[in-house]
């Protein structure tokens, strides 16, 4: 690869190196950013906020930004990948999934699991809860 003129020493030319990645060799042309600032991903409050616009309480102590899932699933996956969540927690995954589905007509699946005691009465809910509100006229839970 450096033969090729493929790896980036950085500006200065010290930095470990990296491999060069072009546009046209980058799964649905876009580069990953590693800088998640809340205004584009959410927080950990904002995430709570949600969760307690879902269930009218908190009922999760650390959830994930939907927006946050989304970016990942979208640099990670296609439009007809089936994501696998193996600590499904409060259900952000399958959140972040059927909105980013509604969003660009993608058809993604997702598997969820979570051997805990709230897997029905959190996780399930809130799925059961966001597939409803999509249902419904020009109402969605963001």
């Amino acid at each position: 690869m450096y033969e090729k003129g493929r790896l980036w020493f950085g500006k200065d030319g010290k930095n470990v190196p990296r491999l060069k990645k072009y546009l046209t060799e980058v799964k649905q042309g876009m580069i990953g950013n590693t800088i998640l600032l809340n205004d584009d991903v959410g927080s950990t409050p904002s995430a709570k906020e949600l969760l307690k616009s879902i269930f009218e309480e908190n009922t999760f102590e650390t959830p994930k930004p939907v927006p946050l899932i989304k970016r990942l699933i979208k640099l990670s996956s296609s439009a007809n990948d089936i994501i696998l969540d193996s600590f499904a927690g409060s259900g952000t995954t399958a959140h972040a999934v059927l909105k980013l589905n509604k969003e660009d007509g993608g058809n993604r699946k997702f598997i969820l699991v979570e051997q805990e005691d709230y897997a029905n009465t959190i996780t399930a809910e809130r799925v059961r809860r966001v597939i409803k509100k999509m249902s419904e006229p020009l109402i969605f839970f963001d």
